[in-house]
């Protein structure tokens, strides 16, 4: 029997994507009550959507939220203390939280 000449290819081709995977994804490392949250020069959708994860609040954001953050937390700190960080690096960046029933909307501040 012929062994599959794509096998041999595939397996590099997977490990490499997975490594590209890890390198990529912000470094998010959790204990059972608190997270230490170390993000460098993301995009502020990621930022977004790792604390909705960390969280469990829901966002919807204005198309005009752009741009790249970073987040350096040298301690552990519970879901209220990265919400507050969360407030803080958005109006640092120029926008603002408007909460409205079950969601936060994420616009400009204007």
């Amino acid at each position: 029997m012929l062994a599959n000449p794509c096998k041999k290819f595939l397996v590099p081709v997977r490990t490499f994507i997975v490594l590209l995977m890890i390198i990529g994804m912000p470094q998010v490392v959790m204990s059972a009550e608190s997270v230490t949250l170390n993000l460098k020069d993301v995009e502020i959708g990621t930022l977004i959507n790792t604390v909705s994860e960390l969280t469990g609040k829901n966002f919807v954001v204005d198309p005009r939220v752009k741009g790249r953050v970073t987040v350096v937390s040298s301690t552990p700190l519970s879901k209220d203390e990265i919400y507050e960080i969360f407030l803080s690096i958005l109006d640092v960046h120029g926008f603002a939280t408007i909460p409205s029933g079950n969601v936060i909307k994420i616009v400009p501040d204007v």
